[in-house]
């Protein structure tokens, strides 16, 4: 399966030339490994280092964080926390490329008095210039590859929404080719909805449908004057023959 452009080769391999320019600065072999928490579960740390006890997470992004990257750095400052709280000795480590991505924990903000407050190193380290540029370059395929999927989201979004729509738009009623019986009852009949369907030779339901003259006994239900609906019925008929 090809990688999301945001979990590129560019980035996999900056973070391993961070992660080997920390490891030297601290002057300890540090490797990606699993740690078991004290609850029973366990996070995937970018670095460990057993003497002294070193957990170190790495930060390739180049440029000011916003959006996502802010909660994954927030994430990865938690989860250094959590290694802090059940290895009291240890040494927190969260190391960038970039001086203006680092600004993010180092200056203000609460982000940046959380990894003060919980004893959170924050390194900077140099990488060459071709590196940073391939991961300036993969960063931008990113920003134009979520912005197509936006894109395509929202014309289907709105695709669907017009369907919706067009579903749920009245129709425009049926003409009623209704034939009249040959034998009729009195014009002052009053007929219950099944007696008038059956006259008719229509369903109750689609009797439901015509605005039809008629009566309302005192629990609801409708009575049917035949002089009026044959009236109505008739008018209707000698209107679509104009």
């Amino acid at each position: 399966m090809k990688p999301h452009p945001s979990d590129s080769s560019e980035h996999r391999s900056a973070e391993a030339r961070i992660l080997a320019a920390v490891a030297k600065k601290l002057g300890v072999e540090v490797k990606p490994q699993r740690v078991d928490l004290p609850g029973g579960t366990y996070v995937a740390v970018d670095g460990v280092a057993e003497q002294p006890h070193t957990f170190v997470e790495v930060y390739a992004h180049q440029g000011l964080l916003k959006g996502g990257h802010v909660h994954k750095v927030a994430q990865d400052v938690l989860k250094l926390i959590t290694l802090g709280r059940a290895h009291p000795d240890a040494r927190l480590v969260l190391a960038f490329a970039d001086a203006d991505a680092a600004a993010h924990v180092s200056s203000a903000g609460w982000l940046a008095e959380a990894v003060s407050t919980w004893g959170v190193e924050v390194i900077v380290v140099e990488l060459p210039d071709d590196v940073r540029a391939a991961i300036w370059s993969a960063q931008y395929r990113q920003v134009m590859v979520t912005s197509d999927e936006r894109t395509e989201i929202g014309r289907l979004f709105r695709s669907k929404l017009a369907s919706l729509r067009e579903e749920r738009a009245p129709r425009r009623p049926r003409r009623r080719t209704v034939r009249l019986p040959a034998e009729q009852p009195v014009d002052d009949a009053l007929l219950r909805s099944g007696e008038l369907a059956a006259l008719l030779g229509v369903s109750l339901r689609t009797l439901g449908r015509w605005d039809l003259p008629c009566l309302r006994t005192r629990g609801g239900q409708r009575r049917f004057r035949w002089g009026e609906v044959r009236a109505r019925l008739e008018r209707e008929r000698t209107q679509r023959h104009v």
